[in-house]
């Protein structure tokens, strides 16, 4: 991985908020972001551990290279892999 940064998103009940990690590969590595989330979650306490991993092929940045949590935030969770996909009936 080449970059990474975790955000806060809105959580379902629109209370709480949930992680979102975004993450950048490094150039040719492919990221399975099941595989992934899998991985934090035999390393990181339950509170630490993302909802949502969204790859991406960069970061949003400022002129000075600092990563725009913001936006990361203000994206939602629309192109993020979610942990805990909502139950979709069949039809």
């Amino acid at each position: 991985m080449a970059e990474a940064a975790a955000v806060g998103v809105v959580a379902d009940d629109g209370v709480e908020d949930e992680i979102k990690l975004c993450v950048v590969p490094e150039s040719g590595e492919t990221l399975n972001p099941a595989e992934l989330h899998a991985y934090l979650c035999e390393r990181l306490p339950r509170f630490m551990q993302p909802r949502y991993v969204e790859v991406r092929p960069e970061l949003p940045k400022t002129p000075t290279t600092r990563v725009q949590r913001y936006r990361l935030t203000d994206e939602g969770v629309a192109n993020a892999w979610d942990a805990h996909p909502r139950f979709k009936p069949h039809g």
